[in-house]
């Protein structure tokens, strides 16, 4: 698994929803804003870089939720 990025925190599972951080929204905001700068700049190769630690971040952050909400026995809405 990868090693947890800056923006991610401990999740909190509130019926079927998940509860982050204003700051650490404001971080995942900023990752995706340097996706958008790089196609601006044509610099797809930096792009999908960027966009790939993306994805693996929220992926990690997908599977502590999953795993939250089976510990305590909670249906995922998806």
């Amino acid at each position: 698994m990868p090693e947890p990025s800056a923006w991610e925190v401990a999740l909190i599972v509130a019926g079927s929803g998940v509860l982050m951080q204003g700051d650490c929204l404001h971080v995942l905001r900023s990752d995706l804003a340097e996706v958008i700068e790089a196609c601006g700049r044509g610099d797809l190769a930096g792009a999908r870089d960027s966009v790939g630690l993306l994805l693996m971040s929220l992926d990690v952050l997908l599977k502590r939720y999953e795993d939250a909400l089976q510990q305590h026995e909670i249906r995922r809405p998806y």
